[in-house]
């Protein structure tokens, strides 16, 4: 069994109202990969037509389409009558694709083995019929006299004509009404990203207990005070301690809690980022502390009363005179596609109906979220003061270690959260606190 996420219970009212809205329309993978293959191989005989005839072709290579996709070919094919080597250069052997009986594309060449390399890529829609044709002619305009040599010419792959075509099958964008898949339009985003996401957007630090991963604030550190351990006899060095700073590391006056940025998002980024301040004059100006990997999202303006999620995916190609969206002859609206940012936003149901309704509230703004979940943390950074100092600590003491409780030193009269511990073979600790 994996760890449990334990996260504290006054996050969980915003929390658990957090969605991440699916923005792209990939299709559904098949088999796992994004893209389906196919292997022909010659199969089957070409009977010869008197000469003279237009087409010497290869029958019974029809593919049916049964939804829509765009496909690609790739391949080799290699002419070897054995008595024909001589002159071979005269003979131009050419592979022609049709889609519904129009042709689509034309390889041509003289030699008597060619590999298709180039995109020889299309789109196809339900019901079109895909069929190969091969045809041998000397010169341009001599259909080659194939009954001078044999009848009936084996496609066998090690017989007289090897031929092997590799057919990929890509799907297009999904339609109105289709099933939606999930795993390939989820953001690409890790594990860890997502970590960062919640502890970020709550103040949160992460504690590794036997019981799983545990989610902690400073504010619970605060809330820890009357169980705080007394390390005051432990102290090795007195009233003398080590070192004593007036700045955190890595910390500039502005710490800035930023979303991602994203040219449709109208509002722009700014109205939404905030951050946590430090009075010191020899720090940097600013800092980037985190930027998110969603952007934020504005509102529709339809109902002011009734703020709804507004992410402009579609833009409408062109308007008839009356303002509305043209559609094109399957009666779809004729609209461009726009990719945007991952998102994230919340979803929350009505009063008096079980409808869902998502959005991106004021509680979602970094400003609002220092507020309501940094508010001790903002008070530690605002003025810091850190203390280095030693500590000789029992076995106890250190198994029974817990960064979620402070520690009390009655030479200081304060409580001090720990956040550094280095501890020695002889249960010597050099300790980093910052003064609470």
């Amino acid at each position: 069994m994996g760890y449990q996420f334990l996260f504290p219970t006054y996050i969980l009212d915003l929390y658990d109202k957090l969605y991440i809205p699916l923005t792209d329309k990939n299709p559904a993978k098949v088999n796992g990969n994004d893209v389906l293959k196919f292997n022909f191989n010659g199969n089957f005989q070409i009977n010869v037509i008197p000469e003279g005839d237009p087409y010497n072709f290869v029958s019974g290579n029809l593919i049916h389409i049964k939804d829509d996709c765009i496909i690609s070919f790739s391949g080799t094919i290699r002419y070897i009558p054995e008595d024909m080597m001589i002159g071979w250069s005269n003979i131009w052997n050419t592979i022609y694709i049709y889609k519904n009986g129009i042709l689509q594309n034309v390889i041509k060449t003289n030699s008597w083995y060619y590999e298709i390399t180039d995109n020889v890529e299309f789109e196809c829609k339900e019901g079109d019929n895909i069929v190969f044709r091969l045809e041998s002619r000397w010169t341009d305009n001599v259909i080659w006299p194939f009954t001078q040599y044999k009848s009936v010419w084996n496609m066998k792959g090690s017989g007289d004509i090897a031929f092997h075509f590799t057919m990929s099958i890509k799907p297009v964008e999904i339609k109105p009404g289709e099933k939606f898949p999930i795993i390939p339009n989820l953001p690409d985003i890790t594990f860890m990203d997502m970590i960062h996401t919640i502890t970020s957007m709550f103040g949160l630090f992460t504690n590794i207990t036997e019981s799983g991963i545990e989610f902690f604030s400073i504010n619970d550190i605060y809330a820890n005070i009357p169980k705080a351990s007394n390390w005051t006899k432990k102290l090795i060095t007195g009233k003398n301690f080590d070192e004593i700073d007036f700045s955190l590391d890595s910390f500039a006056q502005k710490n800035w809690l930023k979303y991602l940025e994203d040219n449709t998002v109208n509002l722009g980024s700014d109205i939404f980022n905030d951050n946590i301040k430090v009075n010191s004059d020899i720090l940097v100006s600013d800092r980037d502390i985190y930027q998110m990997k969603f952007a934020a999202s504005d509102s529709s303006t339809i109902n002011p009363n009734i703020p709804i999620l507004y992410i402009p995916l579609y833009t409408a190609e062109d308007l008839d005179y009356s303002g509305n969206i043209n559609v094109d002859e399957d009666g779809n609206l004729k609209v461009d596609y726009n990719s945007v940012k991952p998102r994230i936003c919340t979803i929350e149901f009505g009063e008096d109906t079980n409808t869902p309704r998502a959005y991106f509230p004021s509680d979602l703004f970094f400003s609002e979220l220092i507020s309501q979940y940094y508010s001790k943390y903002q008070q530690i950074v605002l003025h810091p003061k850190i203390i280095q100092c030693q500590f000789l600590l029992t076995d106890i003491d250190i198994y029974t270690l817990d960064v979620m409780t402070p520690v009390y030193i009655e030479q200081t009269g304060n409580y001090y959260i720990i956040q550094e511990l280095t501890v020695n073979k002889n249960n010597v600790a050099k300790a980093k606190l910052i003064q609470m």
